[in-house]
Formats: C-alpha cells, structure tokens, sequence
C-alpha cells in the first residue's frame, strides 16, 4: 500500500474540524474525510493540542446520583479503615507464623 502524503493546509483543517466537534470522535472525524483514522490522531498529538476546555469536566454538574453518592461514602470508609500506603500485611520467612517450614527440611526432592 502506497502512502498518501496530506497537504499541510489539510492536515491543519482536519485538526481544527476535530477540535470544533466536540462530540465527534477522531474516528468519525477520519470517516468523514475518508481516511484512516490513525492519521488524525497522530496529527492531533503532533499539533500538541487537545479539546477545547469543558470537553471532559472534573467539576459535577448537580447533585450526585444515588450510585456516585454511595461511591463516595465507600471511598471515604475504606481511606479510613485501610492501612497506610506501602504497609506490607503479609507475613515473612523469619515470621514464626509463616505457613510452611523453612530451611533444609523444606526442599522438596523427587
């Protein structure tokens, strides 16, 4: 398969078309130019740039569903009852609570 090469003024328009269509995905925006849709994709990363602000909001827009409050009350309740991050709750080889024997009696032998 030979490659195409796009002029520049395309690639630029399909990038801004991908931008200006903020429902649009980079595979329908390359369907309708008729394209692979790898290549916008890499045009839009290359370009550096992404959706304009408010495509993807961090902030909620009402109250909390009933899921996403029981969410928040399970997250807050296992932060709280969860050991510090890194604590290792396992026990060791030197542990005298480890479940197998250690040492030479410990080899298995065909």
């Amino acid at each position: 398969m030979a490659t195409r090469h796009h002029p520049p003024e395309f690639k630029a328009d399909a990038v801004a078309l991908y931008q200006s269509r903020p429902e649009a995905t980079i595979r329908q925006v390359a369907a309708s130019l008729g394209i692979d849709w790898e290549i916008p994709r890499n045009w839009v990363r290359a370009v550096g740039t992404s959706r304009p602000p408010g495509r993807r909001t961090k902030t909620p827009t009402g109250p909390p569903t009933p899921l996403e409050a029981e969410n928040a009350t399970l997250r807050t309740r296992s932060a709280a009852t969860s050991p510090r991050p890194g604590a290792y709750q396992g026990t060791s080889a030197t542990s005298p609570t480890f479940p197998w024997p250690t040492g030479s009696s410990a080899v298995l032998r065909p």
